[in-house]
């Protein structure tokens, strides 16, 4: 079985890079979203957290008609309750880079369909400071994901009209709509193997390494290209993760998040 994953992970990696290079347009991008999010870590409480979720990325984006790559940084943060006055607050933050290839399909020109992987490294904090020896947790994530895009371009044509007395002349609009899903190929988790513990002690905090739980992400949303080569863009995304049957303490955590994000082009 590992001698199998091991080889599928060298074909996906060979399959990503098997053409030398494209030519695209490279971005500075940033984004910041609100949304919900609920949380069940059972080293520190029984209870499932719900409550206010924000995040923020800020990456390098280079794309083009053949492939796209993305090398971001994002940090997340949840504040959550449950039976109305226990708080737990959550922070992640993270690195990842990704890439994806557009698959050569008979489609119509504005219809596209990107096939990659995504390799993701984070940390996350929970701090639970109503709970005592069960305050404060720590946790690493390293994970491999298998992505899939599908894009599809149109505009809204130029128009003008009058409006009262007034005359307006709209230009063309450019757009992309796009969906995309990230499933799991490898997740190698570092969760404690006892009880949490106080801040004071962590430095004899011990973990767990293990390959195993869940990831999913999706993203629907829509991208509006300016005139000066910037792009707005709005989108949904979903992602969930469980830890789990092999952690000893069972973590499961999911948000939905409203997003606007930047593009500044840099060439």
């Amino acid at each position: 079985m590992k001698f199998k994953r091991l080889l599928l992970l060298i074909l996906f990696i060979s399959f990503l890079f098997s053409e030398d290079g494209f030519s695209s347009n490279k971005y500075l991008f940033s984004n910041f979203g609100v949304g919900y999010a609920h949380i069940k870590d059972t080293g520190t409480s029984p209870l499932r957290y719900h409550g206010l979720y924000s995040n923020m990325e800020i990456a390098y984006k280079s794309i083009g008609e053949k492939a796209s790559f993305t090398v971001q940084s994002n940090i997340s943060y949840a504040t959550t309750f449950a039976a109305t006055y226990y708080n737990l607050n959550y922070i992640i933050g993270g690195l990842n880079a990704s890439y994806l290839r557009t698959i050569p399909l008979d489609l119509p020109d504005n219809l596209r369909i990107r096939l990659g992987g995504t390799l993701n490294a984070s940390v996350s904090g929970a701090i639970n400071p109503d709970l005592q020896n069960a305050t404060l947790n720590v946790d690493y994530l390293f994970d491999l994901m298998f992505g899939s895009q599908l894009e599809y371009d149109y505009s809204l044509k130029e128009k003008s009209g009058k409006f009262l007395f007034i005359k307006y002349k709209q230009p063309q609009r450019d757009f992309r709509a796009f969906f995309k899903l990230d499933l799991p190929i490898m997740i190698l988790n570092g969760r404690p193997d006892f009880a949490y513990l106080n801040p004071e002690d962590m430095d004899f905090f011990t973990r767990e390494y293990y390959f195993g739980g869940y990831k999913m992400g999706t993203e629907l949303g829509v991208k509006r290209y300016l005139k000066n080569g910037n792009i707005i863009e709005v989108k949904y995304d979903w992602d969930m993760y469980t830890s789990g049957n092999k952690d000893i303490y069972l973590l499961e955590r999911a948000s939905h998040n409203l997003t606007m994000a930047f593009y500044f082009k840099l060439n």
